[in-house]
């Protein structure tokens, strides 16, 4: 009863064209269930890295035949691996691939084996015994060796075994007592079954699937013959009316088809510590998108904020034209230096004792500050300098009238102008007023020297003793003579 409700089950999923997807576990077994084939297949939901679908089979995948060689190097001919296209990187071919038998009362339905990865690392190497029965030391997995190649090997799930094997456990063969450990390396053996998700094209127009079933000499099968059912996303080959002749769990078919290596669905994946990749398969932190566009956050007015906003949310205003986050009091722009919308731009340490560097010495970089009728301040507990590898400019270039003021009236102030070092001078150039009561004060032993121009100090105006009076001091004209300063005019 249960074998005949199966294929009542199959044969109306296929007459309505909707995927396998039942409570009889033992022959389907896919991790997807979707609603139809059909609408999985079109380019909103297939999608691939580089390249789509094409609508004839890749020339080179064509010519292959069971001498030639898969992507592991081995012969075609019931190769797990199969070739991938050099022209399209998203089809795979395989030749005559041997299916098992499925777990099942009814011995109906068969399925390409599942592959894993192993390695000598316990201290034996393979071969197992052909067909013997395999057990993990950890997980307790059952399985049936099918083949091997190289370190990979091939098996079916064991009837009554639900677990399978973990990464990293030592698997050993219960006849040979070789033992081994599970890697799962995806380069090595990459396919899990590898009859799932097969192309639903058959580069042609009758509308069929691109592949065919054979018997274990390699007779092809042809629909109608036993009346078989292929479901392209559990991998599950069925066989709804009688076996073909020679057909058995003994000897069990094999088939050749094309395959959709690229994803199907959302490109996203996940992991079980909840990361979510988007253009990768390892999500290195909770959300990983690898992609080279942009990703869109939520956007809105200062009226569409969330009621009860959480430390850390981060959303787009409309009305302030800002990325804006939540601090956990308030909303602030991100960017805080944009300069739209009416909230005043800081650039600050936010408190913390350390430097704030606007612009850089690199190359040719420049930096430019510009302010309007507010004009701008600076304001330090230490003072203000301005280093530079050449001249400081301090000047307006405003119309007639503008004044640049250096210094203030507060009382007791100093204006230093120094241009003591070494080869170095003042140099006022134009009318000089003198406003202050006191008007130019020159400090005793000093002088106001007046330059030829060859730039030799000829005259100066000195202060010095007075010789007639020692309770005065005379103001002296002086000319330089052959390196001495020799008296002109005296104001006694």
């Amino acid at each position: 009863m249960d074998c005949d409700r199966t294929k009542l089950d199959i044969l109306w999923k296929r007459y309505n064209a909707v995927s396998s997807t039942s409570s009889h576990k033992q022959y389907f077994e896919e991790r997807e269930a979707p609603s139809s084939r059909y609408p999985v297949f079109q380019d909103l939901q297939i999608y691939t890295q580089s390249n789509l679908i094409p609508l004839t089979a890749p020339a080179d995948l064509q010519a292959l035949s069971g001498t030639s060689t898969d992507s592991n190097g081995s012969p075609m001919a019931g190769s797990f691996y199969g070739t991938t296209s050099s022209y399209v990187s998203v089809v795979r071919r395989y030749l005559q691939v041997p299916l098992v038998a499925t777990p099942s009362p009814c011995g109906m339905a068969y399925q390409s084996p599942k592959c894993i990865t192993v390695n000598n690392s316990a201290g034996n190497s393979p071969p197992f015994a052909a067909g013997e029965t395999l057990k993990g030391m950890t997980s307790g997995a059952l399985a049936a060796l099918v083949s091997q190649q190289g370190l990979s090997l091939f098996y079916k799930q064991y009837c009554g075994s639900l677990a399978d094997f973990v990464a990293g456990e030592i698997v050993q063969g219960l006849t040979s007592n070789t033992q081994v450990t599970v890697v799962f390396d995806s380069t090595s053996a990459p396919l899990s079954r590898c009859l799932r998700n097969v192309i639903a094209f058959d580069y042609g127009v009758n509308g069929s699937y691109a592949y065919q079933v054979y018997k274990s000499d390699g007779t092809p099968i042809y629909f109608g013959q036993g009346g078989l059912h292929l479901d392209t996303y559990s991998g599950v080959l069925t066989f709804y009316g009688q076996l073909p002749a020679g057909v058995s769990d003994a000897t069990p078919p094999s088939i050749s088809f094309y395959r959709y290596v690229g994803k199907i669905g959302l490109n996203t994946s996940h992991l079980p510590n909840g990361s979510v990749g988007i253009g990768t398969d390892n999500p290195a932190v909770s959300l990983d998108i690898e992609s080279t566009d942009a990703i869109r956050i939520p956007t809105g007015t200062t009226g569409q904020r969330p009621p009860a906003p959480q430390l850390g949310y981060v959303r787009f205003n409309t009305d302030t034209d800002s990325l804006e986050v939540w601090n956990g009091e308030s909303w602030q722009d991100a960017l805080n230096g944009t300069g739209y919308g009416s909230n005043n731009v800081s650039i600050a340490t936010g408190g913390v004792d350390r430097q704030v560097t606007i612009g850089n010495a690199i190359g040719s970089s420049s930096v430019s500050v510009a302010a309007g009728s507010g004009g701008i301040s600076l304001a330090s507990g230490n003072g203000v300098a301005v280093n530079a590898n050449s001249s400081v400019n301090i000047q307006t270039t405003s119309s007639a009238g503008s004044q640049i003021t250096i210094g203030s009236a507060v009382a007791n102030e100093t204006i230093v102008i120094d241009g003591s070092g070494s080869n170095s001078s003042v140099i006022i150039k134009g009318n000089v007023e003198f406003t202050d009561p006191q008007n130019l004060a020159v400090g005793a032993g000093s002088g106001l020297y007046f330059d030829n121009s060859n730039s030799m100090a000829d005259w100066r105006l000195i202060e010095m003793p007075n010789p007639n009076n020692s309770l005065t001091n005379s103001l002296c004209v002086q000319h330089l003579i052959s390196g001495t300063w020799v008296d002109r005019f005296r104001f006694d």
